[in-house]
């Protein structure tokens, strides 16, 4: 008997309550145009080794005194020209990116004693079973466009990328002068 098809989900960002405590109604929701290739969640403990007494040979001991991190790194890839029917008049890729650096971006936290203060909102990545809830502390945005070996050829039909030599052999040659002119400069 076949196994049934498995539906793939587009992962997406979803905006939180500043408790962690759920999702935060009417809150923002982004979904990713592409799935990460990988995803790596990091974790770590905060560790101390005691100040002075006991054994000094042998491995110093160590003690738990906080909570430890988690973190997820991943990468996320956008492209004008594979966008979904409902986002055709896209035509810069940052309006895409804009939609993840919203949860990066500092907000006001009111109420409470104090001088005002800004953090950035509360998100949860979600894809299939995997969830993550946490805050963004970084966030890098690369813009490639083609290659300096490439061109973008267009016609009423069709944009495409190419290399510029045709020729495998000279493309290689080209290559090698690069990185010599490189090595030299």
């Amino acid at each position: 008997m076949a196994e049934p098809a498995v539906k793939l989900a587009r992962a997406e960002l979803h905006e939180l309550k500043r408790d962690f405590s759920g999702e935060l109604s009417g809150g923002k929701v982004v979904k990713v145009q592409f799935n990460p290739e990988s995803l790596k969640v990091s974790f770590a403990n905060q560790l101390v080794q005691p100040e002075g007494g006991g054994d000094q040979r042998g491995t110093p001991a160590r003690q738990f005194v906080g909570a430890g991190t988690t973190k997820l790194a991943l990468t996320l890839w956008f492209d004008v020209t594979a966008l979904p029917t409902d986002q055709k008049s896209i035509k810069d890729v940052r309006k895409l990116t804009q939609e993840v650096a919203y949860f990066i971006t500092p907000k006001s936290e009111k109420g409470g004693k104090g001088p005002e203060k800004f953090i950035p909102p509360a998100v949860r990545f979600l894809w299939g079973s995997f969830q993550f809830d946490g805050m963004l502390d970084s966030l890098e945005e690369s813009l490639e466009f083609a290659r300096d070996d490439e061109c973008v050829e267009v016609t009423p039909e069709i944009v495409r990328i190419r290399k510029v030599n045709l020729d495998q052999n000279e493309r290689a040659r080209a290559t090698s002068r690069l990185k010599r002119q490189d090595a030299n400069a």
